[in-house]
């Protein structure tokens, strides 16, 4: 995924945002942007804290910076910095069901030693050259390093409710209930993850008049390298960061990609693209040390790979009859590999896993007809041959290794909305907007596959709920003040593949119930001091709903939160 960022303002410009609020919440954001000659400067720095927002703490600074270089007038040179850094409490454990009914324990830290600790260093390049009028040659190149360590406190669910031996004393939920008990361990298990990735995509871009017809052809190449370092040191006491190496590995992966795509406007309304990406990636896993059934831990050097080779084709069409009315549509192949942690077992057993496949499909319109309304619409398909379902426990999943996953299906209509009511009826000192952001979704398991004695053939997806809705009123008066109340509706959703409706005892599967939740802000804006002044209030109800149910455990929905902030511009 490409993020564009905006090119340095041509004068001196910039913002401070500062906004504050329960639980020692505190964001400010710091940007700052100039041209100095033939160079631009963007800089941008965000701090946000909170001690306990939920059960959530968190420390987090991100910097980055962007250059723009005009080199003469063909080229130009882009180079982005960036540094990012996070310490926070999460965790995997959540509550069990047990607890949830209780009440009382929302955002309780079960394991008030679990920490994240995350470090991201980025640079990249972007270098445009102009050959000519038509002609243009644009090249990045990238390169970032992600250290990620997590240190988690082990615990025991059995359904005798029996401690284990290096319990700690502290238990959750309820002895009294088979399997309702959590005994917190007298151990950690931390898992140290690094990521290395680097690549660089030449991209040419031509226009030209094939059939007398205005066309823009854009081929491209692109050269990806990535590597993952991951260790598990299991910790003798609680919280501790050090202790024995159980598992140690490193995996590569080396892709090369290819694409062209041709846009051609066939006449003044009707516009046709069609492009196709050869895709070839090349991985390969490494262990170095593992624990094995009746040996124990081991070093090792089990080495396996594969490769996966996939032609990616899709077109696309947008037709415009009027000013005021557009219609789009495409067609295009999805792919993406199997994730080597899941294609190379711990013993380096290829599984012949196939890459994820998908088809999909959209028509839509887009039209502002009246001043007062615009309307947009997409009807979509997305139809996967192999989806491949997740193993890791942040994904609900358990063991090791995966099969295919199977074919599934989702379709539905995605609309969006905004009611100019103040054009409508003629209100000349307010504005009054109101806004609707409406999704249907039908997530489904395309083909007879079985868990257990259940084909789970026609069940629904796990976290898919078929309706997503998003609401807004917007007021905003000449004298600066500004009202906006918005509404979230999120169906309710199945958690595993065979729709499980009563939740189990550990909470972590079982129907998730609809929930609806309201926002409000109040702002201010003074322009004589370029200023804004704003109050927010979020989940205004005091909605208690569960959010999620892993990845090991409920996580109750954000209570009741209130911030206020204050922007200058200069």
């Amino acid at each position: 995924m490409n993020y564009i960022t905006p090119n340095p303002p041509e004068e001196q410009e910039g913002s401070i945002r500062l906004q504050g609020g329960q639980g020692g919440f505190f964001s400010g954001l710091v940007n700052y942007g100039n041209t100095f000659g033939n160079t631009g400067l963007q800089v941008n720095l965000m701090k946000k804290t909170a001690q306990n927002v939920g059960p959530t703490e968190f420390d987090i600074t991100d910097f980055n910076t962007k250059f723009l270089f005009n080199l003469n007038e063909r080229s130009e040179l882009g180079v982005k910095l960036g540094i990012y850094n996070e310490v926070s409490n999460s965790t995997y454990i959540g509550l069990n069901q047990v607890m949830f009914d209780q009440g009382g324990q929302d955002f309780e830290r079960l394991a008030p030693d679990d920490q994240l600790d995350v470090s991201r260093y980025s640079i990249s390049f972007s270098h445009l050259y102009r050959f000519n009028e038509r002609v243009k040659l644009r090249t990045i190149a990238y390169g970032y390093t992600t250290t990620r360590n997590w240190n988690r406190q082990d615990f025991t669910i059995n359904e005798t409710n029996t401690p284990p031996a290096n319990w700690t004393g502290v238990e959750w939920g309820d002895r009294n209930i088979p399997g309702g008990a959590i005994f917190m361990r007298n151990s950690t298990g931390n898992r140290n993850r690094q990521f290395q990735v680097g690549g660089i995509e030449p991209r040419l871009e031509v226009n030209h008049n094939l059939f007398n017809r205005d066309n823009e052809l854009i081929v491209g190449t692109r050269l990806l390298v990535e590597q993952a370092l991951e260790q598990r040191v299991n910790g003798t006491q609680a919280g501790v960061r050090s202790g024995n190496l159980v598992e140690d590995e490193m995996r590569t992966g080396n892709a090369i990609s290819a694409y062209a795509q041709n846009k051609i406007n066939l006449s003044e309304k009707f516009m046709l693209s069609a492009g196709v990406r050869v895709e070839s990636f090349n991985y390969e896993r490494d262990i170095f040390r593992r624990s094995f059934p009746e040996i124990g831990i081991r070093d090792t050097s089990l080495v396996a790979g594969n490769n996966v080779v996939e032609v990616i084709p899709g077109m696309g069409f947008n037709y415009r009859p009027m000013q005021r009315l557009s219609m789009f549509g495409g067609v295009h192949k999805g792919f993406a590999p199997p994730r080597v942690k899941d294609a190379i077992s711990n013993l380096a057993d290829v599984y012949e896993l196939d890459a994820e496949e998908s088809w999909n499909y959209e028509l839509g319109f887009r039209s502002d007809l009246v001043s007062w309304l615009y309307w947009e619409a997409t009807a979509f398909r997305m139809d996967f041959k192999n989806q491949i379902i997740p193993v890791s426990e942040s994904s609900g999943g358990l063991g090791f290794g995966v099969v295919n996953g199977g074919a599934t299906l989702h379709q539905g209509i995605e609309s969006a909305l905004i009611f100019d009511i103040s054009k409508l009826t003629g209100l000349s000192q307010v504005k009054l907007l109101y806004d609707l952001n409406l999704t249907y979704v039908h997530s489904t398991f395309s083909e007879d596959r079985f868990k257990g004695d259940i084909n789970i053939n026609g069940n629904r997806t796990p976290y898919a709920p078929e309706w997503l809705i998003n609401t807004a009123i917007t007021l905003e008066t000449e004298m600066g003040l500004g009202f906006r109340l918005t509404a979230n509706y999120v169906a309710s959703q199945f958690t595993d593949e065979i729709n499980s409706l009563i939740p189990a005892v550990d909470g972590r599967t079982g129907q998730i119930p609809s929930y609806f939740v309201m926002d409000g802000t109040v702002s201010y804006q003074l322009p004589k001091w370029n200023s804004r002044f704003n109050f927010s209030v979020k989940n205004i109800t005091d909605e208690r709903y569960i959010a999620s149910r892993r990845p090991q455990g409920i996580r109750v929905g954000l209570p009741r939160f209130i911030t206020a902030g204050y922007e200058f511009r200069f």
